[in-house]
């Protein structure tokens, strides 16, 4: 064996070690491609296994993408896990097919392979999942979020282990890589999609990094650096954050937080929320995503979406009769539908309070006169010009074929809940104001930051005779 083979083997165990990524004698489900990355770390966990005592099996997933290539990229991982005795778990996935709306190849790519490596990690009992991301891959990384607006915890790149995951070969750059291989004589393949830049690592890693380090040398390790700084600071944070007590509990899948301080502190809230993503969902974070969150979580409506994506939900709810904010996997908005509708005596004297348990909160009914209307319209109110034999209204959430009439004309409520983009969930919560089975106010506004709209058949005009005043309220412990 040459030295430098030697001393690429001593550098990874010795990373291994400090980094505690390994315990003798455990079971190791290695993540390969047929890639250079892939084929080094085979062969390192080859080196390792008798010395480590490991136990390792090999996963390959065909993304069926690049026809025979694909295949043939598969009968190589295959030949060599029966030449060298190793169990391999072979997948085949459709992308082309199946890869839903919304998603880059690149992130259904990702998931896809996680979720496939994490149901073999659990039913075979592995210890660890090891990958083959190199120094380079962390370059690339660091550079991809700070231009797509990451935070700080974004700064800090690739974790070398995070949860069963480990990444034994961020020490070694993809040139350290490709010259073990040749000295070696191993084999691989090349995917020639690697050069198709429409994929946004290939252009940073073909084009823009190669500009950059052609004016700045030391651009790699600069952002390196910038990375181990990112970590130390993210770590002194934490320290200081634990002093706040329990930040969130995480419980049926979901992150909830109960406390009011985040709310109150800016740069506390954005900082666990982010923190609780990041280690319970493995989702990247940007300044915009939190921003966008705090922004809907300090309005005082509680029964709010506050973030969605593929991933991810974070909604402002009720848990135990308390506010609470929750973040969650989207699962595709399985919500069953519940119809709900209350009654409003307008015989009654001017006040009517009743509370919508679906919503959470009161609804308070005033009979007013012009003159109130005239001075309180700017208000926080809605107000319905009603017929004076009118004696009774409801209350109730959306059904099929519901219609209010607007200044632009006749409108499905269906579709102004689509323009509003509210998810599933939300859109079965927001109350429709009823009279002679018209809809006379449309109320996203209650369970929402968007206005509320009222039919232009319920306007308030000077001579209508009986106005209804409208106010709802978060219903307080």
């Amino acid at each position: 064996m040459k030295n430098h083979d030697k001393e690429i083997y001593t550098r990874v165990l010795e990373y291994i070690n400090e980094k505690q990524l390994l315990a003798k004698g455990e079971k190791i489900l290695l993540s390969l491609s047929a890639g250079k990355d892939s084929m080094m770390l085979l062969d390192i966990f080859l080196h390792l296994r008798d010395q480590l005592l490991l136990d390792i099996a090999m996963f390959h997933l065909n993304h069926m993408m690049r026809g025979k290539d694909a295949d043939d990229d598969e009968k190589f991982v295959a030949e060599i896990s029966r030449s060298n005795n190793i169990q391999l778990f072979l997948y085949k996935f459709d992308f082309k097919k199946n890869k839903p709306k919304g998603f880059s190849f690149e992130q259904y790519a990702r998931k896809k392979r996680y979720e496939l490596l994490n149901k073999v990690f659990t039913e075979n009992n592995f210890q660890k999942i090891a990958t083959a991301h190199n120094r380079d891959d962390n370059i690339e990384t660091i550079l991809m979020r700070i231009l797509s607006g990451t935070g700080i915890h974004g700064l800090g790149g690739i974790e070398c282990r995070r949860g069963g995951i480990i990444r034994p070969l961020l020490i070694l750059s993809s040139k350290e890589v490709y010259e073990h291989l040749v000295n070696k004589k191993i084999q691989w393949r090349e995917d020639l999609s690697n050069k198709d830049e429409k994929y946004l690592r290939n252009f940073l890693r073909n084009s823009l990094i190669p500009k950059i380090t052609s004016r700045f040398d030391g651009a790699g390790e600069a952002l390196l650096s910038l990375s181990n700084i990112a970590k130390d600071y993210t770590s002194l944070i934490d320290e200081l954050v634990k002093e706040q007590g329990e930040l969130y509990i995480f419980e049926n899948k979901s992150a909830i937080f109960e406390k009011d301080i985040y709310i109150k502190d800016k740069k506390l809230f954005k900082y666990v929320i982010s923190k609780a993503i990041r280690e319970n969902f493995n989702e990247f974070v940007t300044i915009g995503m939190l921003e966008e969150i705090y922004k809907k979580a300090v309005t005082k409506k509680t029964n709010l979406l506050l973030y969605k994506n593929r991933n991810i939900l974070v909604k402002k709810t009720f848990k135990n009769n308390k506010k609470v904010i929750v973040i969650s996997e989207n699962t595709g908005y399985n919500h069953n539908k519940i119809d709900w509708e209350y009654k409003i005596d307008l015989t009654l004297v001017k006040n009517v309070s009743i509370f919508i348990k679906e919503i959470n909160r009161y609804l308070n009914f005033r009979v007013v006169d012009y003159n109130y209307f005239q001075k309180n319209r700017n208000f926080d109110l809605i107000f319905v010009s009603l017929k004076e034999d009118i004696k009774e209204a409801r209350i109730r959430n959306r059904r099929n074929g519901d219609r209010i009439v607007l200044e632009q004309g006749s409108k499905k409520i269906k579709e102004l809940l689509i323009e509003y983009k509210f998810e599933k969930l939300v859109k079965d919560m927001v109350p429709l104001f009823i009279i002679d089975s018209h809809v006379a106010v449309f109320m996203p506004g209650i369970v929402s930051t968007i206005k509320n709209r009222v039919s232009v058949d319920f306007h308030v005009k000077n001579d209508s005779k009986k106005i209804l005043a409208i106010h709802s309220e978060e219903y307080q412990l």
